[in-house]
């Protein structure tokens, strides 16, 4: 049990080595060797743990996400009020502790690898898909709550993707011109006036 423990750390250590040089460096250099340089490790070392560079980014995928979503359902779960839970979730996914998360460089790097690799875009599809389902329910919670059936939480939280995802692309090409809490401030009203749109 105990090697075990060390080797699955020791395999975390080199996930944040890989997410590292690729936010510094790019894709195309981030190699087994880079990555062992970074660590002052030998190459059969990484190569030991992931086998294939393929491996090496789709496992990266999964680390990059590091349990997000169960944070979030700890998050809400300290509230009774569905529109305080709803409001809190907002708040978790627009807000800069879990921007932070994540480096532009990497993340949109790896959206990039997922248009062509079938096993990153996996990957990719079942984060979003757990996402999706946190939230769901949480906007299910409150329209349950409220007794609005006229309202379809799957398009409130598709339409609150959406906004999330273009939040983060015009941070990242920083084409932001108003300060981020401003921007989140403006998705949030659009979210709440669909939710307390009348039957």
């Amino acid at each position: 049990m105990g090697r075990k423990n060390r080797s699955n750390e020791r395999k975390k250590e080199i996930l944040q080595a890989v997410y590292e040089v690729f936010a510094k460096e790019g894709f195309e250099k981030t190699t087994f060797v880079r990555v062992a340089e970074h660590l002052n490790v030998t190459n059969p070392l990484i190569v030991h743990y992931f086998g294939t560079k393929e491996n090496m980014f789709v496992e990266m995928v999964d680390y990059m996400y590091r349990d997000q979503a169960e944070i979030l359902e700890k998050l809400v779960a300290g509230y009774d009020n569905p529109e305080e839970r709803l409001n809190a979730a907002m708040d978790y996914y627009l807000g800069t502790d879990f921007e932070s998360n994540f480096d532009s460089t990497v993340y949109y790097g790896c959206f990039y690898l997922s248009l062509r690799n079938p096993k990153i875009k996996q990957r990719f599809h079942k984060i979003i898909e757990h996402f999706d389902k946190v939230i769901y329910n949480e906007i299910k919670r409150y329209l349950d709550v409220r007794r609005k059936t006229n309202i379809d939480p799957d398009f409130i939280a598709f339409i609150l993707d959406s906004l999330i995802e273009g939040l983060d692309f015009f941070c990242a090409m920083e084409a932001e011109k108003k300060p981020r809490p401003e921007r989140v401030a403006q998705i949030k009203k659009v979210i709440w006036t669909l939710l307390k749109e009348p039957a």
